[in-house]
């Protein structure tokens, strides 16, 4: 347990350097996962449970989205992340900040739902507290290989990142909605 506080606390302070607050933000879910999902054969039809949602960056959202649903067997999904990822940019684009800060938004998630499944065990009992230390252990893990202190498949997300930004691209959309207005 003692290393768990400790890693947080190192998480803690470097989030608290990191936190870019001049992201575009908007209304956002909170909790995008698995189970807020309503999939007709192999398309995401509705998005559910907004009990949580509130305004917030963009990236946040779509990198709670990525640390729910692109993480399997222990590990980042590369085939998994780049599908959502093509799926987001086909509604709206990352703008270069925003890429720059998925690494951190990645982390600031993990350490999110770390800390709340924490506070949860403390406050269930019984046989609830098993299930949720599993929860601990999932985000715990996470964060652990988001701070590239465990292998799992951060190393090709990161390129997969470095790479996803197209200029061309994003300046074709800032042309399009300049000539919207």
């Amino acid at each position: 347990m003692k290393k768990i506080v400790r890693t947080l606390d190192e998480e803690l302070e470097y989030l608290g350097n990191y936190l870019e607050m001049k992201l575009p933000k908007g209304t956002i879910h909170g909790d995008v996962r698995p189970s807020r999902l309503l999939v007709k054969g192999d398309k995401v039809v509705a998005l559910l449970n907004f009990d949580i949602a509130g305004r917030g960056k963009f990236i946040l959202d779509l990198a709670t989205a990525v640390n729910a649903l692109c993480f399997a067997e222990g590990q980042y999904d590369l085939k998994r992340f780049e599908a959502l990822i093509a799926g987001y940019e086909s509604l709206r684009t990352l703008s270069l900040a925003e890429w720059d800060a998925f690494p951190n938004e990645l982390r600031f998630s993990a350490f999110r739902f770390t800390i709340a499944r924490l506070n949860d065990f403390f406050a269930a009992s019984g046989d609830a507290r098993q299930q949720i230390n599993r929860d601990v252990q999932d985000f715990y893990e996470r964060l652990l290989i988001l701070r590239r202190e465990k292998d799992g498949g951060m190393e090709s997300m990161l390129m997969a990142m470095a790479t996803g930004y197209d200029y061309r691209k994003y300046q074709k959309v800032k042309a399009v909605e300049r000539r919207s207005r």
